[in-house]
């Protein structure tokens, strides 16, 4: 499966990844990516920026090394749906993906309410993509999401940082993933597969995730990450 884009990567503004976000572009032209989403965390991770950041991405070119930069974020869950970047922020950034993560104040355990702040998430006009639902630790009815990303042209993420061995709280569990893929080829919604990167190696890993894609049968055109044109005409972009 050939990938030319990674629309999830962190760079030193997100608080615990290792890189600049010059250093990031430079490796992905490397690797032959064509596109690539800038997705450092909001501000309620810990170590992650102020909201001025996400508000200046705009400066920065289209294109760098030849690469498509996407100007973005991913943007933190809260427990009742909303993110944590004002909405105006969120609505002049070129892609806005959203996950939930504990370390920034996430605290629902019950499945039925993880997945109404989940589905709320999804039905704000400017979120492009769901960051890693598969998360056994916050389990989400996954029949419910994918319609509702299905309904909202919502990307849904297959993240192979989730799978990474030396990830500290890894997510990544095959028997989880495989039945939301499942649930993703019912509702026929676009996916994603990305890295997660927080380091220059990992952009463009997948750790070999294409083998549970294949083993679920979804179609070659609802993986969005494997042809630039198909792409930013599903983002509205050029």
């Amino acid at each position: 499966m050939n990938l030319i884009a990674d629309l999830h990567m962190h760079t030193l503004a997100s608080g615990h990844a290792y890189n600049t976000l010059m250093e990031m572009v430079k490796k992905s032209a490397e690797k032959k990516l064509q596109v690539i989403a800038i997705t450092d965390h909001g501000p309620q991770m810990p170590g992650a920026s102020h909201e001025y950041y996400f508000g200046n991405l705009l400066i920065l070119p289209d294109y760098i090394y030849d690469v498509r930069v996407l100007k973005g974020c991913e943007a933190n869950i809260l427990n009742d749906g909303s993110l944590d970047l004002p909405e105006y922020r969120l609505e002049n950034l070129e892609f806005v993906a959203a996950g939930i993560h504990p370390e920034a104040e996430f605290d629902l355990t019950e499945k039925k309410d993880i997945t109404k702040s989940m589905l709320a998430t999804i039905n704000k006009s400017y979120v492009k993509m769901i960051t890693h639902p598969d998360n056994p630790k916050f389990p989400v009815d996954f029949d419910e999401i994918s319609h509702a990303a299905y309904e909202n042209n919502v990307i849904l993420e297959l993240n192979a940082g989730s799978f990474d061995k030396f990830k500290i709280g890894r997510r990544g569990v095959e028997e989880v993933t495989l039945k939301y893929l499942q649930a993703i080829k019912k509702y026929n919604v676009k996916i994603s597969i990305n890295s997660d990167a927080h380091y220059i190696d990992e952009i463009g890993r997948t750790s070999g995730l294409e083998k549970l894609v294949q083993k679920v049968g979804i179609k070659e055109e609802n993986i969005l990450n494997n042809n630039k044109e198909r792409l930013l005409k599903y983002l509205n972009l050029k």
